[in-house]
Formats: C-alpha cells, sequence, structure tokens
C-alpha cells in the first residue's frame, strides 16, 4: 500500500455493512501512522437483501 501512494493520491474503500471497524480502520490508520496525506473515500454498501 505504501508504494501506491507514490502514483495515487486517492484511495477508495468499499466495504458492506458498518462503516467503523475492519478493513477501512485499518486502512486510515496505516495512513494516519506513516503521516501520508491522501484521501482516504470509505463508501458503505448495506448489508441487506433486495427483492
Amino acid at each position: 500500500m505504501l508504494g501506491l501512494t507514490h502514483n495515487y493520491s486517492l484511495f477508495v474503500i468499499i466495504k458492506e455493512d458498518i462503516i467503523s471497524g475492519g478493513a477501512r480502520s485499518g486502512v486510515n490508520e496505516f495512513f494516519m501512522k506513516q503521516k501520508i496525506n491522501v484521501f482516504v473515500l470509505n463508501i458503505r454498501i448495506l448489508d441487506k437483501f433486495v427483492s
């Protein structure tokens, strides 16, 4: 992921159900700890069956 920041300044994370925790938090925390200034767009998809 660190290598990708040389070519990209926007990261989009799409995950179902809850907006906090999991992979999204890990990615956001990684960038913050490394002091990397990138945009992270977190998109939540409802975990719901649609008929």
